[in-house]
């Protein structure tokens, strides 16, 4: 994303347009979904003064951010980001293409500069998401649209490289049975 605050901004990377147009068009022709990679934690570890931690968990407590131009509130950051696709992509002239989350978590340990990557973080995130969709709620902006998730990684993959986030997934009290094997880790279908 080139912009993605407010979410109603929403905008893809000028150099990507020349691909992201066709793309997005063919998806509206075959009425296929814009699947998206969420994270909300590398938001709040990026930036943890100006992002409160309870508006990346979906804790009941956090403060509503309002949009300035819908006047739209949102009370956690993942329906923020997921409208901010769709603005994006509405701004390639398609309302027609819905949002899918193909992939989101949260760390269960990090490096030491990666705030915020524990357990309880970890474990407070999937369940709260876990409630959110349970709801069969959309977000501000499509709130007739159930987010349709998917969950990544349920296990520890401590063998890949990389920094200590990469490879810790949540804890295992987050995993739900029955889940199934994807390619590089585990995903569910919230």
């Amino acid at each position: 994303m080139g912009v993605s605050f407010p979410p109603s901004a929403g905008a893809f990377h000028q150099a990507a347009l020349p691909h992201l147009q066709p793309f997005v068009s063919f998806l509206s022709a075959t009425r296929s979904p814009f699947l998206i990679n969420c994270y909300p934690y590398f938001a709040y570890k990026d930036d943890p003064a100006r992002v409160p931690l309870d508006y990346v968990l979906f804790q009941p407590s956090a403060a509503r951010v309002v949009d300035p131009n819908t006047r739209l509130p949102y009370d956690n950051m993942l329906y923020a980001q997921v409208d901010a696709v769709y603005a994006a992509i509405q701004r390639l002239g398609h309302t027609d293409v819905e949002v899918k989350v193909s992939e989101t978590g949260w760390p269960s340990r990090g490096d030491p500069d990666e705030l915020g990557a524990t357990p309880e973080n970890a474990g407070t995130y999937i369940r709260n998401l876990l409630q959110r969709i349970e709801m069969k709620q959309g977000t501000p902006l499509r709130p007739a649209t159930p987010v349709d998730v998917y969950v990544f990684a349920l296990f520890n993959e401590n063998l890949k490289p990389g920094r200590r986030k990469e490879y810790d997934s949540p804890p295992r009290q987050c995993q739900k049975e029955g889940a199934d094997p994807g390619i590089g880790g585990w995903a569910f279908k919230l």
